[in-house]
Protein backbone atom coordinates (compact mmCIF):
# COMPACT_ATOMS: atom_id res chain seq x y z
CA UNK A 1 0.00 0.00 0.00
CA UNK A 2 2.84 2.39 0.85
CA UNK A 3 4.49 1.89 -2.54
CA UNK A 4 1.18 2.54 -4.31
CA UNK A 5 0.71 5.77 -2.38
CA UNK A 6 4.25 6.91 -3.21
CA UNK A 7 3.64 6.11 -6.87
CA UNK A 8 0.40 8.11 -6.93
CA UNK A 9 2.07 11.02 -5.14
CA UNK A 10 4.99 11.10 -7.57
CA UNK A 11 2.71 10.93 -10.62
CA UNK A 12 0.25 13.57 -9.43
CA UNK A 13 2.55 16.11 -7.77
CA UNK A 14 2.77 19.56 -9.25
CA UNK A 15 6.38 19.21 -10.49
CA UNK A 16 5.77 15.83 -12.12
CA UNK A 17 6.70 15.62 -15.80
CA UNK A 18 3.67 13.37 -16.32
CA UNK A 19 1.18 16.16 -15.49
CA UNK A 20 -1.46 13.66 -14.30
CA UNK A 21 -4.14 15.35 -12.23
CA UNK A 22 -6.83 12.68 -12.26
CA UNK A 23 -8.25 11.10 -9.10
CA UNK A 24 -9.00 8.02 -11.22
CA UNK A 25 -5.27 7.24 -11.28
CA UNK A 26 -5.22 6.90 -7.49
CA UNK A 27 -8.23 4.56 -7.58
CA UNK A 28 -6.63 2.37 -10.25
CA UNK A 29 -3.21 2.14 -8.59
CA UNK A 30 -4.26 1.83 -4.95
CA UNK A 31 -7.26 -0.41 -5.70
CA UNK A 32 -5.19 -2.80 -7.81
CA UNK A 33 -4.64 -6.33 -6.54
CA UNK A 34 -1.17 -7.78 -7.01
CA UNK A 35 -0.54 -11.15 -8.61
CA UNK A 36 0.06 -14.10 -6.33
CA UNK A 37 3.50 -15.75 -6.35
CA UNK A 38 3.96 -18.67 -8.71
CA UNK A 39 3.49 -21.96 -6.86
CA UNK A 40 5.31 -23.99 -9.49
CA UNK A 41 8.61 -22.10 -9.69
CA UNK A 42 11.52 -24.57 -9.50
CA UNK A 43 15.25 -24.26 -9.82
CA UNK A 44 17.31 -21.07 -10.00
CA UNK A 45 18.38 -21.42 -6.36
CA UNK A 46 21.87 -20.13 -7.17
CA UNK A 47 20.42 -17.13 -9.02
CA UNK A 48 18.09 -16.34 -6.10
CA UNK A 49 21.05 -16.44 -3.68
CA UNK A 50 22.99 -14.14 -6.03
CA UNK A 51 20.03 -11.75 -6.22
CA UNK A 52 19.85 -11.71 -2.42
CA UNK A 53 23.53 -10.80 -2.08
CA UNK A 54 23.21 -8.11 -4.80
CA UNK A 55 20.24 -6.54 -3.03
CA UNK A 56 22.16 -6.48 0.26
CA UNK A 57 25.15 -4.78 -1.40
CA UNK A 58 23.27 -2.32 -3.65
CA UNK A 59 20.32 0.02 -3.37
CA UNK A 60 18.84 -1.03 -6.69
CA UNK A 61 19.00 -4.19 -8.80
CA UNK A 62 17.60 -4.50 -12.33
CA UNK A 63 16.50 -7.86 -13.71
CA UNK A 64 16.48 -7.73 -17.50
CA UNK A 65 16.06 -10.12 -20.37
CA UNK A 66 13.87 -11.02 -23.32
CA UNK A 67 10.12 -11.28 -22.88
CA UNK A 68 8.73 -14.55 -21.57
CA UNK A 69 11.88 -15.86 -19.90
CA UNK A 70 10.47 -15.59 -16.35
CA UNK A 71 11.87 -12.33 -14.94
CA UNK A 72 8.68 -11.45 -13.08
CA UNK A 73 8.22 -14.97 -11.71
CA UNK A 74 11.88 -15.01 -10.61
CA UNK A 75 11.47 -11.76 -8.67
CA UNK A 76 8.13 -12.89 -7.21
CA UNK A 77 9.79 -16.10 -6.03
CA UNK A 78 12.53 -14.07 -4.34
CA UNK A 79 9.98 -11.82 -2.66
Amino acid sequence: MFIAEVLVFSMCREKSKLKIKSSVIAEIIIGCKTNKPCKFFVGRDNEIEKLHSLIQDNNCVFVKGIGGMGKSKFVKKYI
